[in-house]
């Protein structure tokens, strides 16, 4: 029976991971090459991958496999537990969320971001203010949908920091001011470096080659798709505009 279960688990984690990893690469492409007319179809080409991404975590049969081998994982390595472990907890937050509100909280922080870019270049917070405050407003719902009547800011922390509370952690942070605000103060009072050399202009060229460098470095591979991918970076870009 754990057998099976683990067969469904895995199949359907790496199902989710996919997802996940075409949304993630939605997110980059939003904020890289996608123009400002097509980040609006961004935002919902990112809203419905992650409904479905949402769809399968909480689909019946991914919780009884989750559930199946977290009663009985002897067979498991202690990598697989862990994977079940953390399985769970992602499940049983997801479980609490309504569908259209994860719809919503995706297409909000894709409009969200492209306000606030706007609102930093042009220096006017005014721009990002309503976005912000509607996302806000949804966070206060995911907050009240995880909380089950507890502190809501336990529910939204839970997701980074498992198991941690606000009672928890505000002894660490009253700690750590104790030791930064002195220390800031410090830096702020010293002489400013000079960082002209930060301001170029630099030959573009020079500069992806410094790029191809660092990467070569750092042991990229540049095979022969990573070649390919350079060689018709041109042709793709009108694609990349349209954002098709």
């Amino acid at each position: 029976m754990a057998t099976d279960a683990w067969v469904t688990f895995e199949s359907r984690m790496r199902e989710i991971e996919d997802l996940s990893s075409t949304l993630g690469l939605l997110g980059w492409d939003e904020q890289t090459y996608c123009s400002r007319k097509g980040r609006v179809a961004r935002a919902q080409h990112s809203a419905t991958l992650a409904a479905l991404t949402h769809e399968r975590i909480v689909d019946p049969a991914y919780g009884d496999a989750i559930e199946t081998l977290a009663n009985d994982g002897a067979g498991l390595s202690e990598a697989q537990r862990a994977m079940v472990r953390l399985a769970k907890h992602d499940r049983d937050r997801s479980v609490k969320l309504p569908a259209p509100l994860v719809r919503e909280l995706r297409e909000q922080a894709s409009r969200a971001n492209a306000a606030w870019e706007e609102a930093r270049k042009a220096d006017d917070f005014s721009i990002w203010q309503p976005e912000l405050e509607r996302m806000l407003a949804l966070k206060v719902r995911q907050a009240e949908a995880l909380a089950d009547g507890g502190d809501l800011y336990d529910a939204l922390l839970d997701a980074f920091e498992p198991g941690m509370t606000v009672e928890q952690l505000d002894p660490l942070l009253e700690g750590l001011r104790a030791d930064l605000v002195p220390f800031v103060q410090k830096v702020l009072g010293a002489p400013k470096p000079d960082t002209s050399f930060l301001k170029g202009p630099y030959d573009k060229a020079r500069q992806e080659q410094l790029t191809l460098r660092l990467l070569r470095d750092f042991g990229f591979d540049f095979g022969p798709a990573a070649r390919t991918s350079r060689r018709t970076r041109s042709a793709a870009a009108p694609a990349r505009a349209t954002c098709g």
